[in-house]
């Protein structure tokens, strides 16, 4: 299975790091250029978005958001022109773990015909993963979520190749974040199946995030931007900090449940 790391170009310590982290992991890997939201005009917003949703969701749907979006599907359509079967996608603020070509055969053997699987997860509210049909392999438990509003991130996932088509056919015009993945299977059915493994075995590196939610020309952003591009003692330090203990709340959001999720229900009746 191939990976796919999405990068970005002006990210210049986040691009060195990933690039050395998965020749460090011996991946087998692919660069994607992510398209920088910085640089997109007016023009192409308006051909590339659902703009009546862009206008209603300003910050949700900021420029860095849809550059986010417009990325992963180009890694898709780098995807698409090989013949695997599925394709590991990862964001450039990844750190894997040392057996992760391991992990990756054995997600591949599990893997369905038409389905994501999470292998990094966060939720801004409790998240609750079924343990009924919940699949165990050597690195953790593949578990269906109750509620998939909840499950959030792109930061590394696999993608079966019938998943990755649908979504490449559903993507454009843009009405949400590349992440919003019960959007693709609810309203999209771009594939039949998602599920995490968990206990997460994924973490990222404590980079500002490229992908900028807070208005531009409000003091919120300017301080932010000096802040984290002059490295500006102590705030710098609190910054970090703050993010980092943010991430780790989202990250311990999950927890398990014996209610059966919707997504195991539909397959298993068709299964039956």
């Amino acid at each position: 299975m191939k990976t796919y790391a999405i990068s970005l170009a002006r990210s210049k310590e986040r691009a060195r790091y990933i690039k050395l982290h998965l020749t460090e992991r011996q991946l087998n890997y692919t660069i994607i250029n992510a398209i920088d939201g910085e640089t997109l005009t007016t023009k192409d917003i308006e051909d590339c978005c659902d703009i009546e949703e862009v206008n209603k969701h300003p910050v949700w749907l900021s420029n860095g958001a849809i550059g986010c979006a417009l990325s992963h599907l180009n890694a898709y359509r780098e995807f698409l022109k090989t013949d695997e079967a599925a394709a590991f996608i990862v964001e450039d603020d990844v750190v894997l773990p040392s057996n992760i070509n391991t992990i990756l055969e054995e997600i591949s053997m599990q893997l369905q015909e038409s389905e994501v699987i999470l292998l990094y997860c966060t939720s801004f509210r409790k998240a609750a993963l079924s343990t009924i049909g919940r699949k165990e392999i050597q690195s953790g438990f593949l578990y269906y979520p109750i509620d998939m509003r909840q499950t959030i991130t792109a930061t590394a996932y696999v993608i079966s190749r019938c998943a990755a088509l649908n979504m490449c056919n559903h993507i454009l015009p843009i009405k949400v974040t590349a992440d919003s993945w019960h959007y693709y299977y609810d309203k999209k059915k771009c594939f039949d199946s998602l599920r995490v493994l968990y206990p997460l075995i994924i973490q990222t590196k404590n980079f500002k995030s490229s992908i900028d939610y807070l208005p531009k020309h409000t003091f919120k952003f300017i301080l932010s931007d000096i802040v984290n591009r002059y490295k500006v003692p102590l705030l710098y330090s609190l910054a970090k900090y703050l993010r980092k203990r943010r991430l780790d709340n989202m990250l311990g959001n999950f927890v398990l449940t014996e209610e059966a999720s919707h997504i195991q229900k539909k397959n298993a009746g068709k299964e039956n």
